[in-house]
This record gives structure tokens, C-alpha cells and sequence, in this order.
């Protein structure tokens, strides 16, 4: 498989994109939460569930980016 094709080239840029995408939600979840109920620790909520959804969208992605056996 020549350098140019391989899987694994575009890997980083769907994670950067994953990881800006991720962050904008979390963002905009947080900011709600702050506005609707100032306490700190749903604050804290809402940061843990960002990075839980963030690590499945890495992992749902990151598998469907692996290269397919062929046998």
C-alpha cells in the first residue's frame, strides 16, 4: 500500500475534528447548565459527560477508520 493511501494518514485530522467538535458541545452544554442552576457540581457533570462523549466518538470513529480484513 503506497504512503499517500494509507488509513492511518488521515487519523489526526478526524480526531482534531472530533476533539473541536466535542469541545463545542460541551461548551454550550456547560453554559446552559451555568445559566439554569449555578451549582459547581453540575458543573463538574457536565465536563465528565463531554469527555464520555468525546472518548466514544474517538473510539466509534477510530475503529470505523481501521483497514478491513481481506482473507
Amino acid at each position: 500500500m503506497s504512503e499517500e493511501n494509507h488509513p492511518a494518514n488521515g487519523r489526526w485530522y478526524s480526531g482534531l475534528l472530533i476533539t473541536v467538535f466535542t469541545l463545542l458541545i460541551g461548551y454550550n452544554i456547560y453554559r446552559l447548565v451555568q445559566i439554569q442552576d449555578p451549582w459547581i457540581w453540575r458543573q463538574w457533570l457536565t465536563v465528565v459527560a463531554t469527555l464520555a462523549i468525546g472518548w466514544l466518538l474517538w473510539r466509534e470513529l477510530s475503529n470505523f477508520a481501521k483497514p478491513k480484513d481481506t482473507d
